[in-house]
């Protein structure tokens, strides 16, 4: 017997020896005086108005069961626009509105010298005398005047909107960038704040128990009690005493009994646990009652993984399960890219009267893993790769692949040429002498990177990421490459574990097609873990062979990758960069960072550091048709 329920009988005791007294008087002989009475009323009363305080801080105590049945949620690039705001910003502001301005200046700016042609002191003096924009509010809020020198019609019709004068300057300035920058602007009038989705998982002990809470039921009873016997006792009147009888007994009710669901366990099942990409797999759950007690309120939730839907039935339940019982539910989800381990199922176990509640988790005997790895299919067209170049003098040594040679082009006769090289077509057509030109064939060696830094787990929209387009579409290339003969190596931009040395064969195509699938750095969730990049780049630049390729394949969300890629270009790398566009529109922030991108993607173009851009409503394999038409004309 606990202290709770001593003090408990004990005051059950004592009442009713008071309520003797009270019925009968002379009874119990005892004759305790006016004053203590009085005092006990008092505190009686004191004691009520407590528990109906306590009551109100006990709000919102009951167990928040998690959200399982939607994807984890990534943002979209800008939703939060002081992030956007950082990949341009050259050192750390203290105030956010003077950071807002100062910041938007630097951006007006590196748009202005790359968009318009001038120079970078020629801008500084378009956004300080107000001639870069006809836009009265972008013109006042990037000016030398610290104050908003907007003139006063404009502050009245501010006034009478919704919007503050100093959001719709912010607004209406990036509007203004992102036109001289090309970027659409559609419509939005909120800066985009978001808080991002939280993956923190509750602290459990050896038994399962996350907590134990008192969700506040009942709870105002024992203040009613308290409240009838001080008024019954101030007021000296028997009936409002007995009044709070009836409540005693409902109070005891509420404390007498708790469970605690410690003999849980679950079983899980898969209909498949190697599914193909996009196929249904359904999931079932048993939950059994090892222990003695009744559990009249069960709600269960099912560890769904968070990078898989769930596209039929649900992974909760509500129920009641008597000892020795159980309970069956399922549920289906769509198989998607990767290695995705079930996590323990959720259980919030409350007594009888709903007083007492304890959150558990009950992980299943047997773990529960689902492993889905696609198929490496080939592009229908080539893919276009940089003309090979070393660093080095001296000849660059390849392996050949093909028939040897392919056409290249034709020149005027030169004597001494072979008569195999003469172009006899044209020479009975113009009566003119060429020769054919033709190249050797070589196998080139190309290593794709895909970028997995924290900036590049964003979409426009709830789905796939950009981390996984880029791991899709560096899958295809794989194949394409590999088909063609050359020897392609697979690496993760920013996480060093993640690699696979250039090579060839069916060997090397099943080791690249595990390891795009199931390597944890190209997750389909970020990690919760950062690499070192310092490390991380150290380390790639000392597998890289030296006559190698790279593709990587990258939002361009983060300054620090873009300097990343410039470093491998700079270090003798051809680089190709192949870049989904997972931007939005609707906030300033979202046309603030589609601006960044667009900038990226100009800056790395003027390094002749070839871009593909990748729209997200388009497939792969159009892009890389567009792309190669790109590089074919002059």
């Amino acid at each position: 017997m606990n202290w709770q329920r001593a003090l408990l009988l004990t005051g059950i005791g004592l009442f009713g020896l008071g309520a003797l007294g009270l019925a009968a008087p002379g009874v119990l002989g005892l004759d305790l005086g006016q004053p203590v009475l009085a005092l006990v009323a008092v505190l009686a009363l004191v004691q009520a108005a407590r528990l109906v305080q306590s009551r109100r801080r006990l709000e919102g105590s009951e167990a928040a069961l998690p959200d399982r049945e939607e994807l984890y949620a990534v943002p979209s690039p800008g939703d939060r626009f002081r992030e956007a705001l950082s990949q341009f910003r050259r050192r750390p502001r203290a105030s956010y509105r003077g950071s807002s301005r100062a910041d938007l200046a630097a951006v007006a700016v590196a748009v202005l010298t790359r968009y318009t042609g001038c120079s970078e002191a020629e801008a500084q003096r378009r956004l300080d005398d107000g001639s870069w924009t006809d836009d009265p509010y972008a013109r006042a809020f990037l000016s030398g005047d610290h104050d908003l020198s907007v003139p006063t019609a404009l502050r009245l019709r501010t006034v009478l909107g919704r919007e503050s004068l100093y959001r719709r300057c912010l607004r209406r300035t990036v509007d203004e960038i992102a036109r001289v920058a090309g970027v659409p602007v559609g419509t939005g009038d909120s800066d985009g704040e978001a808080a991002p989705q939280s993956r923190t998982r509750p602290s459990a002990s050896a038994d399962g128990l996350v907590a134990r809470r008192e969700t506040g039921h009942w709870y105002g009873i024992s203040a009613v009690v308290l409240a009838g016997v001080g008024a019954g006792v101030l007021l000296e009147q028997p009936a409002v005493l007995l009044v709070g009888v009836v409540g005693l007994w409902y109070a005891a009710y509420a404390r007498s009994h708790d469970v605690t669901g410690a003999a849980l366990s679950v079983e899980r099942s898969l209909s498949t646990n190697r599914p193909e990409p996009g196929e249904t797999v359904t999931v079932t759950v048993t939950v059994r009652n090892d222990g003695e007690e009744l559990l009249t309120d069960l709600r269960l939730v099912d560890g769904v993984p968070d990078a898989l839907a769930v596209t039929q039935g649900s992974p909760r339940l509500g129920t009641a399960l008597r000892p020795g019982g159980a309970v069956e539910f399922s549920y289906a989800v769509t198989a998607r890219r990767g290695v995705h381990a079930f996590e323990p199922l959720v259980a919030a176990v409350r007594n009888a009267p709903g007083t007492v509640e304890h959150e558990r988790v009950v992980a299943p005997e047997r773990p529960t893993e689902l492993v889905c790895t696609p198929l490496l299919e080939a592009l229908p067209l080539p893919l276009p790769l940089r003309t090979a170049s070393t660093p080095y003098a001296g000849v660059e040594t390849t392996a050949s692949s093909g028939d040897g040679v392919e056409f290249y082009s034709t020149r005027l006769y030169r004597p001494g040429d072979a008569r195999s090289r003469i172009d006899w077509n044209r020479r009975a057509r113009t009566g003119e002498l060429s020769t054919l030109v033709f190249r050797e064939e070589r196998a080139a060696s190309v290593v794709l990177l895909v970028d997995v830094d924290e900036s590049a787990y964003v979409a426009p929209e709830s789905g796939e990421h950009a981390v996984d387009r880029s791991v899709e579409a560096a899958g295809q290339a794989f194949a394409t490459l590999e088909t063609a003969g050359h020897f392609v190596g697979v690496g993760a931009l920013g996480r060093a574990e993640c690699w696979l040395a250039p090579g060839a064969g069916e060997t090397h195509r099943a080791r690249a097609r595990e390891l795009l699938a199931t390597h944890p750095a190209l997750a389909s969730v970020p990690p919760e873990e950062p690499e070192n990049p310092l490390r991380a780049r150290r380390l790639l630049r000392s597998r890289l062979p030296a006559n190698a390729q790279v593709v990587v394949f990258s939002p361009l969300g983060r300054p620090s990758v873009v300097r990343t890629i410039r470093g491998l270009e700079a270090a003798g790398y051809p680089v190709t960069v192949v870049s989904p566009d997972p931007t939005a529109d609707g906030t300033p922030g979202r046309r603030l960072a589609r601006v960044g991108r667009r900038l990226h993607v100009t800056d790395l173009r003027g390094d002749g550091i070839p871009v593909l851009e990748w729209a997200w409503d388009e497939p792969f394999a159009t892009a890389v048709a567009a792309f190669a038409e790109q590089r074919r004309q002059p």
